[in-house]
C-alpha cells in the first residue's frame, strides 16, 4: 500500500514504500497517472493523463516539493553515496 501525501482537486499524490530511485512520486486522477522527479520537478512517465492535467500535477508537486522530499526521505532515506535530496548544501 502507499500512502496519499497530498490529495487536492482530484489529485492524488503519493510515494510507494518499496520505489526505488530516481525520487519520485505517482499522481493519480480519474484514470490517469503520471510519475513525477523531485530534483528536479520533472515528468518521467505519463499514463493518460492530458496535458493540461499533467500541468496541473506539476504545479502540486512544485508548490509542495519540500514537503514531498521530506517525505521521500523519511520512507527511503538516502543513499550513502548520495546526499539526502533537498539537503544539498552550496558553496560560493
Amino acid at each position: 500500500m502507499s500512502p496519499t501525501i497530498i490529495y487536492k482537486d482530484g489529485y492524488r499524490v503519493t510515494i510507494f514504500f518499496n520505489d526505488h530511485p530516481p525520487p519520485h512520486v505517482h499522481v493519480t486522477k480519474d484514470d490517469g497517472m503520471a510519475r513525477l522527479g523531485l530534483n528536479p520537478v520533472e515528468m518521467i512517465d505519463n499514463e493518460g493523463l492530458s496535458r493540461k492535467e499533467l500541468k496541473t500535477a506539476i504545479q502540486i508537486v512544485e508548490s509542495n516539493r519540500d514537503i514531498l522530499i521530506a517525505k521521500w526521505n523519511q520512507i527511503h532515506g538516502s543513499d550513502e553515496n548520495d546526499t539526502e535530496i533537498g539537503n544539498e548544501s552550496t558553496s560560493e
